[in-house]
């Protein structure tokens, strides 16, 4: 779930903002992106830690959005909606 996903990569960064969505995907159905403010993230550093958690890769990000002004909503709490919009954007312009 990306619940799961969230808990596990703000364990590892928990004082940045973490978000992961779900954005459809040709072959793979759907894709997994991470929008975080964390700029230490990479693509080997959420590999060790799924493997710490004891997780499948299946559940890791194909991609890490870093942004300075993450969507948010009016609470502070992660808007899903605006980062969701911010992934297939970012997807479609590097497509």
């Amino acid at each position: 779930s990306l619940l799961a996903v969230e808990q596990v990569i703000a364990k590892k960064w928990p004082d940045f903002i973490i978000g992961a969505v779900s954005i459809p995907d040709v072959k793979k159905g759907e894709q997994i992106i991470l929008v975080t403010t964390c700029k230490d993230i990479s693509k080997e550093a959420l590999i060790g830690v799924f493997k710490q958690a004891g997780m499948t890769e299946l559940g890791l990000p194909t991609k890490v959005i870093v942004t300075d002004v993450p969507p948010l909503l009016g609470t502070g709490k992660f808007d899903y909606v605006k980062a969701k919009e911010l992934a297939l954007a970012e997807t479609s312009n590097k497509g």
